[in-house]
């Protein structure tokens, strides 16, 4: 009886000794795969922020080569794009937005919340309505032509980087309200 409380002690320390290396293993593996996740992220960081000095560099115009210039002009028609796309949802909202900081602003406001910059008069924004509402309505116009093609069209980036199929899939909505 002896003899077997005693293999069994061995076999637990055994066991335990084997768990504790497992362990060990699997913790140094995971202290590896941490670090190698966050120097990817630096990395990631790197990149962004080296493409954000050049971005600014060209803005401020300084000479690219052809294929920076071309994606940096690329980021310019997206930043406008996106800038229409934002003012449209506030707008939705019954919001606009801060030309000085950007944040979202009651239309009636008379200055920003966030930055105190004093906000358009309401007749600058209404010739900025009627000129967005003449854009719509070109867009109308060409999608009114055709409306099944542009809802089943799929979505694919144009050559100037712009989203054409959601362009057209949003103006057909705004046809429709």
């Amino acid at each position: 009886m002896e003899d077997f409380f005693e293999d069994l002690g061995n076999t637990l320390k055994k066991t335990a000794e084997t768990v504790e290396k497992k362990t060990n293993d699997f913790i140094g593996m995971q202290k590896l795969r941490s670090r190698i996740s966050a120097c990817e992220r630096k990395t990631e960081r790197n990149f962004r922020d080296l493409g954000e000095i050049i971005f600014r560099r060209f803005v401020d115009g300084e000479s690219m080569d052809g294929e920076i210039a071309n994606i940096c002009d690329e980021v310019l028609e997206l930043q406008k794009e996106l800038a229409v796309y934002r003012e449209r949802l506030a707008a939705k909202r019954g919001l606009t937005i801060c030309p000085a900081c950007g944040a979202h602003v009651p239309r009636d406001a008379a200055f920003c919340m966030r930055c105190g910059a004093p906000m358009p008069k309401e007749e600058s924004r209404a010739e900025e309505a009627a000129a967005e509402t003449e854009t719509t309505d070109t867009e109308t116009s060409d999608t009114d032509a055709q409306p099944q093609e542009a809802e089943e069209k799929p979505a694919q980036d144009t050559q100037d980087g712009s989203c054409e199929a959601q362009q057209t899939q949003e103006t057909a909505e705004e046809t429709k309200e």
